[in-house]
């Protein structure tokens, strides 16, 4: 075997390259050029003008070819020099080669890569199953040629996807391990991979075979140091970020402060101090409770006992920011004892700016704290709703406001089991009267407590894997965390088709599943709904098409893998203009950039927010190299706010794609939704909505029943309002915000970032 690879030695070379800022801050590096559109066709066509047009950017890195419009970009610049970039050239022996693959579907089976750096990989074609020998021809820090040794086949993959044995058996075999120059090489090439312990191993073994370059590999490894600490520093920030904080903490305490720079050490360090400084606080808050209850008249002190284990059991590093005011008092000592207790139990139920000092007010809104959660407990039960409504408009001080500042510190409403970190449970969501089944599986990140707010990525498994298996590729399990956890994310992964289901249907079911399952996860584990993420792989990336499209100003981002728009999404792509994408496929993947060329090149020349993520002569796969890019995209999408959507279209080719933002239409006549046979679509029907500086409302949709939602972000109740509904108006007096209408649509959605105030039904 060894006959048939010949080695070609180091290589170095200057590489010049460029850096596309984003508007969202994610840079994408490489040679960035401008064209016309995503294909040569679409680019004929949007060149079909006078004047020449050059509306994208392409960033090509090597692997893949990343696609942006160009009001999408914040800046370009031109890198001229990144030093020499070191690498690694083999000659591998071809054999009598076959014509290559203008498709690639997915690999049948996949062999590991051996010292040589070839692999066999089985290909599923018309003509059967067919054997692929590929091999790595060359090997740079950031990404390696793969070349067919069977076939006319070419394509690169991103050095850190290979195991580390492997780039280091083919540096072995690739160099002479006497010279060295070429030694050093290796270090540098180590370096520039970020394979940082696996350079510091070859500093080690260079200093025992060339002790003449004993100080080149100390001044080496002083620079690793660095290299390493500067990587760490970052991972303790994301992992504080993630709410991880004794993980964090952790990796704070074993910080080797003495073996790198200043600033490093110095952000290590006033990051352990602050986890000290909490805990410290911690503790002092509940014995500055307990000295100051102890002054109070035995009623109110009684009263305080039960708040206090509430507290207490509450309390927790991310939310001690509600105890400020508290903490200030306490140093005052002509602040009385009840004012002081005052201002920790509202600024606990409040939010620290909106403290009070009137104690037995303090003591309601605790009695009005616990009517609430009832009330988000409650289901199906309309005699008992009115109830707690009556008991809360009974409390002196309750208003709408205050309910909303609540909601935000309130607890789960559901107390619920919490699997460890990266374990993958089934959740079953309770049946509701002629509802499908909805099941979702779940995984939680390390270190999960209700007192973060956790960003969730809802993914959905395409038809060559299982629900439990889009869950893990995603967060990965107990024993090997994936980027998720790592990154804090909740995973669900809703049953949204049959388990043998092989293609992806869209029905109004599917979509129930997924947003059933969305509702539920809310209420009992602490999402954050402004960053909420819809992701697939094939047939699921099909459906993230079509579900992220069909319920605008739900999700932050959708992210389809490999997936083909339908031609439902030709009069859905306009639905959601604020909605950011990740798309990702290969050139060789089926015919699927020519499918989706035209919606994504109308979407993407409409403004939308989307990064085309094009990987260079490979076909149908899931793209795990993608996956770390993609969650450093996500860190920076967040939901379209409220007071940003006051006025959108949309069309809808489904009875039950009903509600948008915050209007739902319904008793919508049969006859307006014909079944789609094929390709052929009916007209859609249009639904609109405007509300004015001054409270005039217009809603168009094709329902007899109008529901509306109204926030104070978009909306002022000081205002008179006109609402005209299908040309008609229908309304004109004060809309009044309510404890009801707040209350019963938290419990019904589980949103607690976008907070409705009242509901108009017309």
């Amino acid at each position: 075997m060894l006959s048939a690879f010949c080695l070609c030695g180091v290589l170095a070379a200057s590489a010049a390259a460029d850096d596309v800022v984003l508007k969202n801050g994610l840079t994408l590096h490489g040679t960035a050029v401008r064209v016309a559109g995503l294909t040569s066709a679409i680019a004929k066509q949007n060149n079909g003008g006078p004047v020449p047009n050059s509306s994208f950017w392409m960033i090509d890195d090597g692997v893949r070819r990343y696609f942006v419009f160009r009001r999408n970009v914040l800046q370009s610049e031109d890198v001229a020099d990144l030093g020499s970039i070191v690498s690694f050239k083999m000659q591998q022996e071809k054999r009598a080669r076959t014509a290559g693959f203008p498709s690639v579907g997915g690999f049948s089976s996949v062999q590991p890569f051996d010292e040589f750096g070839r692999r066999t990989v089985t290909l599923p074609t018309q003509k059967g199953v067919i054997p692929v020998i590929q091999a790595i021809t060359e090997m740079r820090p950031d990404y390696s040629t793969l070349d067919s040794l069977t076939h006319v086949w070419e394509y690169n993959i991103d050095t850190r996807s290979l195991p580390t044995e492997v780039v280091q058996s083919i540096i072995e075999k690739s160099s002479d391990r006497n010279d060295p120059a070429e030694r050093k090489a290796a270090v540098l090439f180590y370096v520039q991979a970020q394979l940082y312990d696996e350079a510091r191993e070859e500093l080690r073994q260079i200093t025992e075979r060339f002790p003449e370059l004993k100080d080149w590999c100390a001044e080496y490894q002083r620079r690793l140091d660095e290299y390493v600490a500067r990587r760490a520093m970052n991972e303790i920030e994301r992992r504080q970020a993630a709410g991880q904080h004794a993980l964090a903490s952790q990796y704070a305490q074993k910080f080797p402060a003495a073996k790198v720079s200043a600033d490093v050490s110095r952000r290590a360090q006033e990051i352990q101090n602050t986890y000290e400084q909490a805990l410290a606080d911690r503790d002092r808050v509940l014995m500055q409770l307990d000295l100051l209850q102890a002054d109070l008249p035995p009623k109110q002190s009684d009263r305080l006992k039960s708040l206090r284990a509430i507290l207490h059991d509450e309390l927790h590093y991310e939310l001690m920011d509600r105890l400020e005011p508290f903490l200030r008092a306490t140093e005052d000592e002509t602040v009385p004892a009840a004012e002081k207790l005052a201002l920790a139990y509202s600024g606990w139920l409040l939010g620290n700016a909106n403290a009070i000092v009137d104690l037995d007010e303090t003591i309601r809104l605790w009695d009005a704290r616990f009517q609430i959660l009832e009330y988000l407990r409650v289901d199906q039960d309309p005699l008992r709703d009115q109830e707690i409504l009556k008991e809360l408009g009974e409390i002196e001080g309750i208003s709408v406001e205050r309910a909303a500042l609540m909601l935000a510190t309130l607890p789960l409403p559901f107390e619920t089991t919490r699997p460890t970190a990266g374990e993958l449970v089934e959740v079953e969501v309770p049946k509701v009267q002629e509802g499908p089944t909805v099941r979702y599986s779940l995984v939680l990140p390390p270190e999960y407590s209700p007192a973060h707010r956790y960003p969730l990525l809802v993914v959905l498994r395409g038809q060559r894997s299982k629900f439990a298996g889009e869950a893990k590729w995603w967060a990965g399990d107990e024993t090997r965390p994936g980027w998720a956890q790592r990154r804090g994310y909740i995973v669900i992964a809703p049953h949204y088709c049959a388990d043998d289901s092989g293609e992806y249907h869209p029905g109004a079911a599917e979509h129930e599943i997924v947003l059933r399952s969305l509702e539920h996860v809310r209420k009992r584990y602490r999402v954050d709904s402004d960053r909420i993420f819809l992701a697939g792989h094939a047939m699921g990336g099909d459906a993230v098409f079509d579900i992220a499209l069909a319920h605008p100003g739900i999700f932050a981002g959708a992210i389809p893998i490999a997936g083909v728009a339908s031609t439902l999404c030709r009069a859905y792509c306009d639905n959601d203009p604020n909605l950011a994408w990740y798309v990702v496929g290969g050139e060789r993947d089926r015919n699927t950039l020519e499918q989706n060329s035209g919606i994504l090149n109308q979407m993407m020349n409409h403004g939308q927010n989307m990064i085309y993520c094009d990987y260079k002569f490979r076909g149908f796969e899931s793209f795990v190299e993608e996956q770390e890019r993609i969650f450093e995209w996500m860190q920076s999408q967040r939901r379209t706010p409220l007071k940003e959507v006051v006025k959108w279209e949309a069309a809808s080719l489904r009875k039950t794609d009903n509600r948008f933002y915050w209007l739902e239409a319904d008793a919508i006549p049969d006859r307006f939704f014909p079944v789609i046979v094929g390709d052929k679509l009916p007209r859609p029907k249009t639904y609109e909505g405007s509300i004015g500086a001054k409270g005039g409302i217009t809603v168009t949709h094709p329902g007899n029943k109008t529901t509306i939602w109204l926030s104070p972000e978009m909306f002022d109740f000081n205002n008179r309002s006109e609402v005209r509904v299908n040309l008609k108006y229908v309304y004109h007096d004060y809309i009044k915000p309510s404890l009801e209408a707040l209350l019963t649509d938290v419990r019904k959605r589980g949103d607690r970032e976008q907070l409705f105030w009242a509901r108009l039904d017309l």
